[in-house]
């Protein structure tokens, strides 16, 4: 297939606005006819070329696709299959849960419209609660050094373990709704406020009681009260940032309703299980095969639009490259061709542009069997 470059193509636009040709002897110019002609309305044989290699490299691009899926709609069928058909055993088996059953389909398909946050919030409570334990030990070392005594040492240690998780967690999920209210404004200007006053009174007051260098025993380095105040404050301010992006990726942009339809979703789960003693079984086999149906269709979703993506951006550069060979060709003839009027058409196959969700082709039931 052959390589066109921004160089390359405005090149022969010049080339074919030309009116002469070099001959093959005497090597004297001899006189052509500029392509495209003026009045021309059939597409330039050149751009014609960068269209079908377009074409063909999209078409390439769209096999590849449809090879990949070959594999993974076929397991997203299945999974969908089995998962179909655990729910559907599910309800066959909790008749005198049917109110929680549809409550739990209502909340899921709402929960699905909205989309999850990127992080799950357990995790990010995990993480959270990680970088709270994180903070104990370097800060308790951080107030050692500027002189505290253990039992002071050890109450603003934790007083600050708690306080910069809690604090991010609450400016990150302010930072990420879509339509803030007053509260969320007043949080997303205080809490910077309240951490840098609190960080930086805290290493203030330290180190007016201590004027003289600190000695840090256990690498046998000294260092001063200024030097220990910066370290204090990159530690917190850093752990803050941390903490803050994962309460950022774990908060839903509406929030509020996101935590109303969560909630109901879980209290529906929770009197699924509770109503329906007989339907356990059936339920956690739901459970599993839900989880990976999400699983399957996410990577399925992802791959897919790596490809579309990676079309999009063949079609915007064939397109680049047609335009600036019509500029190439206008400037040096100084006119313009009827069939540079039109635009290019590209054509990104459909494949690369919708997404198959239907399991009732023959294909698939086959590789379901």
């Amino acid at each position: 297939m052959k390589r066109y470059t921004y160089y390359s193509v405005t090149r022969q636009g010049r080339k074919d606005a030309r009116d002469w040709k070099w001959g093959f002897w005497p090597f004297l110019r001899v006189p052509k006819t500029p392509t495209p002609k003026k009045n021309e309305k059939s597409q330039a044989l050149f751009e014609k070329e960068i269209v079908d290699s377009a074409q063909y490299t999209l078409a390439s691009l769209a096999k590849k696709w449809k090879e990949r899926d070959g594999k993974l709609k076929p397991d997203y069928c299945k999974a969908s299959s089995v998962q179909a058909g655990a729910e559907k055993k599910l309800k066959k088996e909790s008749e005198q849960a049917q109110s929680a059953v549809a409550e739990l389909d209502s909340s899921k398909k709402k929960l699905e419209e909205m989309g999850m946050p990127s992080l799950h919030p357990k995790w990010a409570t995990f993480w959270l609660i990680l970088i709270g334990i994180a903070e104990f030990p370097l800060n308790s070392l951080v107030f050692a050094i500027f002189g505290s005594g253990k039992i002071e040492t050890y109450i603003m240690a934790s007083a600050m373990c708690i306080a910069i998780p809690l604090f991010a967690h609450f400016f990150g999920k302010a930072l990420r709704q879509e339509i803030k209210t007053t509260i969320d404004k007043i949080i997303l200007v205080g809490i910077p406020i309240i951490i840098l006053g609190l960080l930086g009174g805290i290493a203030f007051i330290r180190a007016m009681y201590f004027e003289s260098g600190s000695s840090l025993g256990l690498i046998g380095i000294s260092i001063s009260p200024q030097v220990l105040t910066i370290l204090f404050m990159i530690i917190n301010v850093a752990l803050f940032f941390v903490a803050t992006i994962i309460a950022y990726e774990a908060s839903h942009p509406n929030h509020k309703t996101f935590m109303s339809v969560y909630k109901r979703h879980q209290e529906a789960r929770g009197r699924l299980k509770k109503e329906s003693g007989k339907a356990e079984k059936a339920f956690g086999e739901f459970e599993d095969a839900d989880k990976n149906l999400a699983r399957i269709r996410q990577e399925r979703e992802k791959t897919h639009e790596a490809f579309k993506h990676q079309a999009e951006e063949i079609k915007a550069n064939r397109e680049y490259l047609i335009a600036a060979y019509r500029r190439a060709n206008i400037q040096l003839r100084n006119e313009t061709p009827e069939c540079f009027q039109k635009p290019p058409e590209i054509k990104i196959p459909e494949a690369l542009i919708i997404l198959d969700w239907d399991c009732r082709d023959k294909g698939v039931r086959e590789s379901k069997s």
